[in-house]
């Protein structure tokens, strides 16, 4: 078998704002934290038909054993040892949560964040430069037993599935499903569970240092590549503020709603504006609107911008090791925000 490196296209904000395919893409995804981690995104047509399987874990940890995922269906003949995580994304996120170490895994630096703060262990392990091309070489070269992937490796897919039996999770994969389909591939399913309930633990605890302001309403918006995006109820994101109680009230749109920074009155109702800087260039556009600076949550002290770390924490990459690190300084920012001290404009 001859393997070769597959070019990704990176989805930039001078990408987005000029091709039609990028921006409907952007949609597509959910965008979540103004699609930091979208950046090594293919645009296939089979993109979809992939979508719409629904990823479940076997019940049982004997192999060999059959995995439903978002391509389809993999059968794993015997206990993987070799893993191989196609990006560091949650396919790395939840090895890591389970306690075990890929003999390799594809460094994005999506966004030029650089490797996670909760991925401690990732500077001892080895990695292969994943910010532009796929490198199939490399995968094959560690001799994995299993791949575990995002959605960013659709292309190549096939070749992955001849080098090893491949995984690969959905964008939109709830956390607490997508830890449980890798630890069914790796017959850890016990060890699934107890970090869930771990994170569960956490997550409640969170909820109720945030009850005082639970009655405040939330609302996320952005500029990003000259669009105004505000979340809607389905990014997992929103879903997660909703598991803690807030009162976060999504956009016209289940996804995304695109609009212009002359239509900022649609996010006129939140108490606590948030906003995320994926593109630094928007977040300034933004802040020097006289519209944006109008709104009553800017006005008040409600406004608060995450980081590209920080969303991607909350978004893309929660798991149970990056809720430990994102919640204090969720709860801090929440709680002052909700005090009025936030950015001022």
């Amino acid at each position: 078998m001859v393997v070769t490196r597959t070019r990704i296209a990176p989805l930039t904000p001078a990408r987005i704002a000029d091709d039609p395919a990028a921006r409907a893409e952007l949609t597509r995804r959910g965008v979540l934290m103004g699609a930091m981690a979208a950046g090594l995104l293919t645009l296939l047509p089979h993109a979809e038909a992939g979508a719409q399987a629904t990823p479940s874990a076997s019940p049982t940890t004997s192999f060999p054993k059959t995995i439903r995922h978002e391509m389809g269906e993999t059968v794993i003949p015997t206990k993987p040892t070799r893993i191989v995580a196609a990006s560091d994304f949650n396919d790395l996120d939840y090895l890591l949560a389970l306690g075990v170490e890929p003999v390799l895994f594809g460094f994005t630096n999506a966004w030029d964040s650089g490797s996670m703060p909760w991925q401690t262990v990732t500077a001892d392990l080895p990695s292969f430069d994943a910010t532009g091309d796929l490198d199939l070489e490399a995968i094959a070269g560690a001799s994995p037993d299993l791949i575990v992937a995002t959605p960013t490796i659709l292309d190549a897919y096939p070749t992955l599935s001849e080098i090893a039996p491949t995984v690969v999770l959905g964008w939109n994969t709830a956390w607490r499903d997508g830890i449980r389909l890798i630890a069914s591939a790796l017959g850890l399913e016990s060890v699934a569970e107890t970090r869930i309930a771990e994170a569960d633990a956490q997550l409640a605890e969170v909820k109720a240092q945030l009850a005082p302001i639970a009655d405040r309403t939330l609302m996320v918006a952005f500029t990003y590549a000259d669009t105004f995006y505000i979340w809607g109820d389905e990014p997992s994101g929103s879903k997660l503020f909703k598991e803690l109680g807030l009162n976060f009230i999504g956009g016209e749109e289940p996804s995304l709603t695109s609009a212009s920074l002359e239509q900022v009155n649609l996010v006129a109702e939140a108490e606590i504006l948030l906003s995320v800087a994926s593109d630094p260039a928007g977040i300034a556009e933004q802040e020097a609107s006289p519209l944006f600076q109008s709104l009553p949550a800017v006005k008040n002290g409600g406004y608060g911008v995450l980081t590209v770390i920080q969303g991607r924490a909350i978004s893309d990459s929660l798991s149970p090791i990056s809720i430990p690190w994102i919640m204090p300084q969720f709860v801090e920012l929440m709680l002052a925000l909700a005090a009025g001290e936030g950015k001022r404009l």
